[in-house]
């Protein structure tokens, strides 16, 4: 059996396998950088740490879901939508939540949050076509 048709359709699918791993590493890059910056500054409050980590605790569950499909719930069930939902939802409100009132990590949590917002709006639409 011939799994390839060629070096063009291999070439393909390594540029669209790197594209989508490298979405979904998006956020780790505004979430790194947001944790140097409250470890090295003094001005950073408190409960923006906790937007920073509830940003990566999103990306984290995303990422669990990526490799256990189970964790985000039953395949084609209401509470596997409901916990893209939710998630989602959340996103969107730590953007908004960042942009008006933070300081100091506005932007690392913002950029997090609004990549995973991204990844939890993906796996919506693969799941509701899937």
């Amino acid at each position: 059996m011939q799994t390839s048709k060629g070096p063009v359709v291999d070439l393909q699918w390594l540029v669209l396998n790197a594209l989508t791993w490298g979405w979904i590493a998006l956020p780790f890059v505004p979430i790194a950088y947001g944790v140097r910056a409250w470890r090295r500054t003094t001005g950073v409050r408190p409960q923006e740490f906790v937007l920073l980590l509830l940003a990566s605790a999103s990306w984290g569950w995303l990422v669990l879901g990526v490799f256990f499909p189970w964790v985000l719930g039953p395949p084609h069930d209401t509470q596997r939508f409901a916990t893209i939902l939710a998630n989602l939802a959340a996103m969107f409100a730590l953007t908004l939540w960042t942009t008006a009132r933070a300081r100091a990590l506005r932007w690392p949590v913002t950029l997090a949050a609004l990549a995973t917002a991204s990844l939890w709006l993906y796996t919506l639409v693969v799941n509701s076509v899937v």
